[in-house]
């Protein structure tokens, strides 16, 4: 009897204990079913960052901190795991209402206005005269707008300079013209007034035909710039006529400036041309040396148009012939010796009166192997020096013309 009480009990607790393990089981499979913990929150619906973009880094941010928010909102509905505690909601009320109380400071304030009792209001107009009661409210409120319209004015002009410069560094012409095209005249207009103020000073004609080209093209209805346009086209005009002047000149005296003053230094001098020039061939004791000679400096002066004559100074004996007894009205060649240069041979040997100025100077050889350096003088025609003189005043016209015209035209820019 004593061994059966003995194993009674125990079995009836083991049964008893074994559907309490069971139970807990089921429980926590149900609890494991209810709150699966395999779903995980994102990172970007944590509240630290959806707290962030909302209101601190605004306008873009905020719009993405309400969308992530309103998906945190579903997130947590669906799985009550994830739904706010306490100390967070305390902790986003404060924020809230911290950054509602910053963003108030930030709105202008006016205490005169809305800090006043209808009463006091009535009596300061009451004191104060009609006039001044409308003007006053005119000239607080006009430095804000005045200050708002600048700045919004300064950020529109630094946005379309950003692009006329992006526009100007095209390579092609209409390129860059049809991207000008696309922005404001009076923005380009603006940029151009400073952009062409030292290429118009050291009278840069590359730089100013490029942007000027750019702009004509443009707006090709200019009104702004229409005088700029009307002088430079001027500038170009005369600047051809002055490169045509300079190398009229050019082969012959080295330019329009050489060739005036070789003319103004011409002077009427008597010369005694003695004979033409050879060369050391022509000169040969050979005859067949020296007919082939002779060729080559006949081909050369007919190529070159020049002719070289050996000249003295002209002399006579009246003084001594005087003295003597007699008059002796002959001249006669001097002592010193030139050579002469000219574009046309001379008909015979003896006295002539020229128009020459002093070019230099030319080693003559004798036949012996002697040597003489002698000056050298360039013979001119009247005509010719009548003409380079009415050639350079055109000359210098036009470069005083266009010297005024770039005045004109920083002028036009500044004053437009």
């Amino acid at each position: 009897m004593r061994d059966e009480q003995t194993k009674g009990p125990p079995s009836a607790e083991l049964e008893e204990s074994t559907e309490k393990v069971n139970a807990s089981r089921n429980r926590s499979v149900e609890i494991q079913d209810m709150h699966p913990s395999a779903v995980k929150l994102p990172f970007f619906l944590r509240w630290p960052l959806i707290l962030v973009l909302l209101f601190i880094v605004p306008p873009y941010g905020t719009i993405a901190g309400l969308i992530l928010a309103v998906i945190r909102l579903v997130f947590s509905h669906k799985h009550p795991e994830y739904k706010l505690k306490m100390r967070t909601k305390v902790i986003i009320g404060v924020l809230c209402a911290a950054f509602v109380a910053w963003s108030m400071t930030l709105e202008p304030s006016e205490p005169s206005v809305s800090a006043e009792s209808p009463s006091s209001i009535q009596s300061t107009q009451d004191s104060v005269p009609p006039a001044d009661t409308q003007t006053a409210p005119a000239s607080e409120a006009a430095p804000v707008s005045d200050d708002a319209q600048a700045e919004g004015k300064a950020k529109e002009r630094e946005k379309a300079y950003k692009k006329i410069e992006k526009a100007l560094k095209k390579e092609e012409v209409e390129k860059a013209a049809k991207a000008l095209a696309k922005i404001d005249e009076a923005w380009s207009f603006s940029y151009y007034q400073d952009l062409l103020q030292d290429p118009i000073a050291d009278h840069d004609t590359d730089q100013l035909q490029k942007y000027l080209s750019i702009y004509r093209q443009a707006y090709p209805n200019t009104d702004k710039m229409h005088k700029v346009l009307a002088a430079w086209d001027e500038i170009c005009a005369n600047g051809t006529a002055i490169d045509e002047l300079d190398a009229k000149y050019r082969s012959p005296y080295g330019g329009m400036e050489d060739a005036n003053r070789k003319a103004e230094s011409a002077e009427e001098r008597m010369f005694y041309v003695q004979y033409k020039l050879k060369s050391t061939m022509a000169n040969s004791d050979n005859d067949i040396i020296s007919a082939i000679g002779e060729a080559i400096d006949s081909l050369q002066e007919s190529a070159n148009e020049e002719y070289e004559y050996l000249a003295n100074n002209v002399t006579n004996n009246l003084m001594p012939s005087l003295v003597m007894g007699y008059v002796d009205l002959n001249v006669y060649a001097g002592d010193e010796r030139y050579v002469l240069v000219c574009d046309k041979p001379f008909s015979q040997s003896g006295v002539t009166t020229v128009y020459a100025y002093e070019n230099g100077t030319r080693t003559l050889s004798t036949t012996d192997g002697f040597e003489q350096e002698v000056p050298c003088y360039q013979v001119v025609d009247a005509a010719v020096i009548d003409t380079v003189r009415a050639d350079y005043e055109k000359y210098s016209l036009l470069i005083m013309r266009n010297a005024e015209l770039y005045e004109q035209m920083k002028h036009d820019l500044t004053e437009a």
